[in-house]
């Protein structure tokens, strides 16, 4: 249940607060999003909102950020 809790945290995240935790920039981590093909509005989006808007589940967006 620990677990979950942290995957909770990271999906209501913004980029820009994912990005320090993979020791990258916010331009990086936005690149490597849209470069998986999924339309980002901005880095200030939640990982659940791209994930919302791109009909994919939030641990899809997450897992893909932490390949």
């Amino acid at each position: 249940h620990g677990m979950h809790q942290v995957f909770q945290r990271i999906e209501g995240s913004a980029l820009t607060e994912i990005a320090p935790l993979l020791d990258r920039s916010t331009d990086q981590v936005l690149a490597d999003v849209q470069a998986a093909g999924l339309r980002v509005q901005g880095a200030d989006q939640s990982i659940a909102q791209i994930a919302s808007a791109n009909g994919r589940e939030p641990r899809e967006v997450v897992s893909l950020l932490f390949h």
